[in-house]
């Protein structure tokens, strides 16, 4: 039999095929190819705002470090053109907009984080809106400064004329010199002696007095410019008349008030039309020296403030009717005019202070009184 017959082939199967053995590639991870895009190149970096230390150092995490310590030190607050210079793009900004760690505060003006809402953060606002070069000024510095009270609209200082496009901030049109601006608390301010050469078109010279001797006691006026060089690199600028009326007193240490309490006496007194005393002057009885609010030492007559803060205490109440009695058995008139006595009873109080300098005439005087005119004067 031929064993290549069709019959056997039928009878044997054909074996299968054989399959082609699996291929085990061993595939190794490769880090995806980011094209980096090409940034816009950052604007140089001037003074005043001293960012050199904010340069990015990567696309993500550089812009998120950048914000974060720009406004650590400007009470988390960052402007627009801050970003910008240092290299964080209008995309980086816009996305953390979107994911709430920028939130908008003003035009042009971000809160980092959550918006805290205090009053050096809303003046650290005004400024950056102001944009760069900017400075807190007026009553808003004062404030700053410590040496007056206000709370009101923020009062920016820069160099072009916006005053009429914002309601929220006041601004003042004025070219400042480097010797004119300081930083407070990381807000750039005008100095506290420009700070006070603007408040003489604010304020009476009597609030102006208190602001000068606030601003001495809270040690802001040494430095080498003076209120005096602002007045002779100024003497066309509104308010100089009253600088100088404030200089003029101040420099004699004869005329110093201390709170606006005295303040709004002093202005009492002007407009009634009592003669000018002696603020803050030393006087000596039985040998010890009180220092009373205002003395009139050729008529005898002394005249004491008490505010609220300073004498409802029972030790200072006390202290005081036994200065008074002291006073008083020297030779002296001693006057105690409260705040009610002085807004609100001002025709009769100025009647009686008339009055009683009128019949207090030198003659009038005791000579065991030592002459206050004699004793050392406060102030400069």
């Amino acid at each position: 039999m031929d064993p290549t017959a069709p019959a056997d082939e039928a009878a044997t199967p054909h074996p299968a095929p054989t399959a082609e053995p699996e291929k085990v590639a061993h595939y190794e991870r490769r880090a995806p190819v980011r094209r980096n895009r090409a940034r816009p190149r950052a604007a140089p970096i001037t003074e005043p705002e001293k960012l050199a230390h904010y340069v990015r150092k990567a696309p993500v995490r550089g812009a998120d470090w950048a914000i974060a310590e720009i406004g650590r030190r400007q009470h988390s607050r960052v402007a627009r053109w801050q970003l910008l210079r240092v290299g964080v793009t209008d995309g980086e900004i816009r996305r953390r907009l979107e994911r709430g760690s920028l939130h908008i505060v003003a035009n042009g003006v971000y809160a980092v984080g959550t918006v805290v809402r205090t009053l050096k953060a809303r003046w650290m606002t005004a400024v950056l809106q102001a944009g760069p070069g900017a400075a807190l000024s007026h009553r808003s510095a004062a404030a700053l400064g410590g040496f007056r009270p206000y709370s009101g609209t923020p009062e920016v200082t820069i160099a072009a004329d916006r005053r009429s496009r914002r309601k929220e901030v006041i601004y003042h049109q004025a070219t400042l010199p480097p010797g004119e601006v300081t930083t407070i608390d990381g807000i750039p301010c005008t100095s506290a002696v420009r700070t006070l050469f603007d408040l003489g078109n604010l304020l009476t010279h009597n609030q102006l007095k208190v602001a000068l001797h606030e601003a001495e006691v809270e040690r802001r006026l040494y430095g080498t410019l003076t209120l005096a060089d602002l007045v002779a690199r100024y003497p066309g600028r509104r308010g100089i008349r009253t600088v100088k009326r404030v200089l003029a007193h101040y420099a004699l240490g004869a005329d110093v008030l201390r709170n606006e309490f005295e303040a709004d006496f002093q202005d009492f007194r002007e407009q009634v039309g009592l003669p000018q005393p002696r603020t803050n002057h030393p006087v000596s009885v039985q040998g010890t020296t009180y220092v009373p609010d205002c003395v009139w030492p050729e008529h005898g007559v002394i005249v004491e403030l008490d505010g609220r803060g300073a004498h409802d205490v029972d030790e200072r109440f006390d202290s005081d009717r036994r200065r008074d009695r002291i006073l008083q058995t020297a030779g002296w008139s001693v006057v105690r005019v409260t705040p009610r006595l002085l807004y609100l009873e001002r025709d009769e109080l100025a009647a009686d202070l008339n009055a009683l300098l009128a019949h207090r005439a030198p003659e009038h005087r005791s000579s065991g009184v030592s002459n206050p005119a004699t004793s050392a004067a406060i102030g400069r």
